[in-house]
């Protein structure tokens, strides 16, 4: 069933025609690298591709595999809003916009999102139609060594509809969840 008069090839094979009056960009129109270190007392988060930041629970044994470093000074920053990837799991949707204030491994990106509905970013990124972008854009010799260069993550497509769209997908997506 066709919602929309007109649609354009969207330029990717799997995802096909879009409405015509929605736009792609890439993402380098939305991220912009941030890297604050020093913020050691801040609460610890995760990415996790199940539910994007979560703050991390290092008292469990169970959940906490990774060493935590008695000094986490050299840990980055991350403020509610920002989009934080996991560099080296992002083909598996590790990948999200915190919710939280806190800090994650230096190894992670951390970056400033420039898109005034943060909700529905995160919801069509974290999509599993997005994750194979991420897997696309990957590197490496084994696949559990992957890494997403900075490069490469700012030259994703991402598919924008108008602003009032935007909050309707969200809308949808929340009644649909709840």
């Amino acid at each position: 069933m066709r919602r929309y008069d007109s649609y354009k090839d969207s330029g990717v094979a799997w995802i096909g025609e879009i409405p015509e009056h929605w736009e792609i960009r890439s993402l380098r129109n939305f991220l912009s690298y941030v890297s604050i270190k020093g913020h050691g007392d801040k609460q610890l988060l995760s990415v996790t591709r199940e539910n994007g930041v979560i703050v991390r629970n290092v008292e469990s044994k169970e959940e906490n595999h990774n060493f935590v470093p008695d000094d986490l000074s050299g840990y980055k920053l991350v403020e509610e809003g920002q989009f934080v990837i996991n560099k080296m799991k992002s083909w598996q949707g590790s990948y999200g916009v915190s919710s939280y204030t806190g800090i994650v491994s230096p190894a992670y990106y951390v970056c400033n999102l420039r898109i005034e509905n943060k909700r529905f970013f995160n919801i069509a990124i974290r999509s599993k139609s997005y994750v194979p972008f991420f897997t696309q854009y990957s590197k490496g010799i084994r696949v559990d060594q992957w890494d997403l260069s900075p490069i490469a993550l700012k030259n994703i497509p991402f598919i924008v509809p108008p602003l009032d769209e935007q909050q309707n997908i969200v809308e949808f997506f929340i009644e649909k969840s709840a």
